[in-house]
């Protein structure tokens, strides 16, 4: 069971991979390589549903996921990559907001250039691109109307809670 679970990990198929874990500790539950294989198993399958997240415009949840990942296995580099470039995109988003409510818009805008550099997608999520022609538009007349948040395609929901659900093995309602 282990090997099957094994190549079913190596080749990205992490619920199955789950499944025979699963199955293979309920028979010898102090298998250490199977508890390894299932901490790393439980990691990639918390990353994937975070990359979901990230596309549904849903970072703070998928910041969660990613921390779920790395206290799994600690090694996932991928998960670790891209909780570091979300946590520096808050940083550089705050602190472009900053600038530009202290009325340094020049910096701000230079800060908001960093931030869609480092995401543009989470970029665009967040509907930021009002905020870099403020020197074009007053303030005063910038609405959400103005600038519409992305919505991510609903299409991408029910992939995303059948994946949520079978790695909880839960039911969809």
């Amino acid at each position: 069971i282990f090997d099957a679970a094994q190549g079913a990990f190596d080749e990205g198929r992490f619920l199955e991979a789950l499944n025979s874990l699963n199955s293979l500790l309920t028979q010898e539950p102090d298998n250490q390589a199977a508890l390894n294989l299932r901490d790393r198993t439980e990691s990639r399958i918390f990353q994937q549903e975070a990359e979901q997240l990230e596309e549904l415009c849903r970072h703070s949840t998928a910041t969660q996921r990613y921390r779920n990942a790395i206290d799994k296995d600690a090694q996932n580099q991928a998960a670790a990559d891209a909780l570091d470039r979300l946590n520096r995109f808050v940083a550089i988003r705050d602190e472009g907001r900053r600038m530009i409510n202290s009325q340094q818009i020049t910096n701000g805008q230079r800060e908001l250039v960093n931030a869609r550099t480092l995401d543009p997608v989470r970029f665009g999520c967040e509907g930021l691109d009002y905020l870099m022609d403020l020197t074009e538009t007053p303030v005063e007349t910038v609405t959400e109307a103005t600038y519409p948040v992305y919505t991510p395609p609903s299409s991408l929901l029910p992939d995303l809670n059948v994946a949520v659900m079978s790695f909880y093995q839960c039911d969809l309602e």
